[in-house]
């Protein structure tokens, strides 16, 4: 939960400039394929909530929220090699391979 909650301050004071997204238990399973090269993790987010802005008046508190979403990742580390080949960083590819919704609130 503490991890959750931090996420949720940093998300919310920095990327959402204000608008509240909270976050209950955050649970990350990252595992590495060395061929092809790639990281791949499955994040599971409990009591998820993201608020509509305050300034829309809106008569629903929460713009979305679920009981638990749940998201596989994959992450190809080719960049990294590149990196260190050119010295110049190119874009991370993120590949959302699977999401679900669970216990819609």
């Amino acid at each position: 939960r503490l991890l959750g909650w931090a996420v949720s301050q940093a998300v919310t004071s920095f990327g959402l400039f204000g608008y509240p997204l909270t976050l209950g238990a955050i649970h990350l399973s990252p595992w590495l394929e060395l061929r092809p090269a790639r990281l791949r993790l499955r994040l599971y987010v409990e009591d998820f909530s993201l608020s509509n802005p305050p300034s829309l008046d809106c008569p629903h508190r929460h713009f979305v929220s679920a009981g638990a979403v749940d998201f596989l990742l994959t992450i190809d580390l080719h960049w990294a090699k590149e990196l260190l080949r050119t010295g110049r960083l190119q874009p991370v590819p993120i590949h959302f391979e699977h999401s679900s919704v669970r216990r819609v609130k």
